[in-house]
């Protein structure tokens, strides 16, 4: 009897040894599976992000557009500070037609630009139009609401150029107004107007850029705050004048002659001649320049 009842439990527990060891095999499958998917998973997500950038984009062209039929062909002006004369001295204010401005620091009201067609507010992350999701927040205390796209600063009725970045009030009456894209020398589809612009290390950005707007050292170095952002693969999504988005490395959209100049006005951004003596992607131009709108009184670069 004791004999019968030990070979039981030897079966028994050779049961048990074996649904262990199947145990075992499954976990070990599942983690391969696991390891296999994750970064398609991870790609999937990726991908994800970019359709919401690109949609986000082509909503902001559609109000521009939107903006420009109610304005006599005008898109409103990039931002930035405009120069003033007063009569104790001269001193600059915020371009109060920019594309995007807030009454006050902060998530304050919106007043003009293309906010009353695109009636959205955000700090960044998935839920904010103004920015891609692979953007960081802005902190709290930035204007307009809250963003990682940028509008191209030549795009303005008149531009000194950036080597004499900013005007001085005498020289520049047209500073704070925004440009026809009809009336552009270069064709409206082959000029940038929006742009994932690299942002402050806090996480906000200019309202305004070009590779040529060096703004010091950003949140994702070497990149300097103003220029465009590489978050996609090396790539960075470009709304043009015409309204349509493109994904493109930034140093396709402008022109080798335009090399000297790039690597001029970011000199002091540190990190920038290593990447540029490595070989990256933003070591050479282009075939042409996507910023210049070709209008004759606008300086370029």
């Amino acid at each position: 009897m004791r004999k019968s009842h030990s070979v039981a439990q030897s079966g028994a527990i050779d049961q048990i040894g074996f649904t262990l060891i199947e145990l075992l095999v499954v976990i070990a499958i599942i983690a391969i599976i696991a390891a296999i998917l994750f970064p398609v998973f991870s790609q999937a997500r990726e991908m994800a992000r970019r359709s919401v950038c690109m949609s986000n984009l082509k909503q902001l062209g559609a109000a521009f557009a939107m903006y420009a039929a109610d304005s006599d062909g005008y898109f409103p002006a990039p931002g930035g500070y405009e120069p003033a004369c007063p009569v104790n001295g001269f001193h600059e204010q915020l371009v109060l037609s920019a594309w995007v401005l807030s009454s006050a620091p902060g998530l304050g009201n919106d007043i003009g630009g293309i906010y009353p067609y695109v009636r959205q507010r955000g700090n960044g992350g998935l839920g904010n139009l103004y920015g891609c999701p692979d953007a960081k927040p802005g902190v709290a205390r930035i204007y307009g609401p809250g963003a990682n796209y940028a509008m191209n600063d030549y795009l303005r009725m008149v531009h000194p150029g950036q080597a004499s970045y900013p005007p001085r009030c005498e020289q520049m009456p047209g500073w704070s107004w925004g440009i026809n894209p009809e009336a552009m020398g270069a064709s409206p589809s082959r000029v940038i107007l929006l742009f994932e612009s690299a942002q402050y290390r806090a996480g906000n950005a200019y309202r305004n850029g070009s590779p040529f707007f060096s703004g010091g050292l950003s949140a994702t170095p070497p990149l300097c705050v103003g220029m465009p952002q590489n978050y996609h693969a090396h790539k960075s999504h470009f709304l043009f004048c015409d309204t349509h988005v493109k994904a493109l490395t930034p140093a396709a959209t402008w022109s080798e002659r335009d090399q000297y100049a790039f690597e001029y006005f970011n000199s002091r951004c540190a990190g920038l001649p290593e990447m540029l003596a490595s070989g990256s992607d933003y070591r050479s131009g282009g075939e042409e320049t996507m910023w210049d709108p070709q209008s004759a009184n606008v300086a370029y670069p």
